[in-house]
């Protein structure tokens, strides 16, 4: 079975799990071995939950960006995935939602995976990859943390997006690439339009925006097309320039459809 590079894969393999969970488990119990959790950590548990629920807007959106496709078709999955959202408790049994996932819920999920991954395909990131782009961001958010007080008018803005990024790896099961890609670009144009966070980053705190600046840039220059990469504001190219200096030799880890490496590993393309 191919890895999912699109929403509806995704969905797609939530469901086959959820079928395959005895119906007879308590549902929060259930839920968390879907998502690969501890049903103890609640939070993470609805966190990961609403991710979920996100996905059929996803598959929604993508479907109607293909022309000439049969919409009410392809999507008559949509009810029955809400009768099992609608009847989904974390206290009764998990049969009571899983009876409403059923061979034809999947059968269409299979046609709108297929479709996507034909005429959408998303480009997918490798274990490895994020693996060492999570430990990184950990380091990071770590040596954040110890600033001083006098930095606390930055630290804010590093916290925020490290931990955003931190979330989107973590969830890259359920989101795929676009999350992050939309986290890092979000993070890009924060920047962009503060020059106070440009000026902190030619301070004495420097080696952490070294280091968040090496990593903005692994993962855009790996999630986002050369051509986009190209459209970076003026400000942004040059701090990621003058900053990175030589270390952009980044290991690349990402595949597309056919498994060759992105582009958009020279960071001269960013100036």
């Amino acid at each position: 079975m191919a890895e999912p590079n699109n929403p509806a894969g995704r969905l797609l393999e939530v469901v086959r799990k959820a079928r395959g969970i005895p119906s007879g488990e308590n549902g929060r119990t259930a839920w968390a071995r879907l998502l690969d959790l501890d049903p103890n950590d609640l939070s993470i548990v609805s966190a990961r939950w609403g991710r979920v629920c996100e996905l059929p807007a996803k598959i929604s959106a993508g479907l109607h960006s293909v022309p000439t496709l049969d919409l009410d078709l392809y999507l008559k999955w949509a009810p029955d995935f809400d009768k099992f959202l609608n009847h989904l408790s974390l206290t009764r049994p998990w049969g009571e939602c899983q009876c409403y996932l059923t061979d034809i819920t999947v059968n269409r999920l299979e046609f709108c995976d297929e479709t996507l991954r034909r005429y959408r395909p998303e480009k997918k990131l490798t274990s490895e990859w994020l693996d060492a782009r999570h430990k990184e961001v950990i380091e990071i958010i770590e040596e954040v943390i110890c600033l001083g007080e006098e930095y606390s008018y930055h630290k804010t803005y590093l916290l925020k997006y490290l931990h955003l990024i931190e979330q989107a790896l973590n969830d890259y099961q359920f989101v795929g690439v676009e999350e992050l890609k939309s986290t890092i670009w979000a993070s890009v144009g924060e920047f962009a339009f503060r020059s106070d966070l440009r000026n902190a980053a030619e301070g004495k705190s420097q080696n952490v925006w070294k280091r968040f600046a090496i990593i903005a840039w692994t993962i855009l220059t790996t999630v986002t097309d050369v051509q986009d990469v190209a459209k970076l504001p003026h400000e942004v190219g040059t701090f990621l320039g003058n900053t990175i200096e030589s270390v952009v030799s980044m290991v690349p880890g990402s595949e597309t459809e056919n498994g060759s490496e992105p582009e958009g590993q020279n960071p001269e393309r960013a100036e």
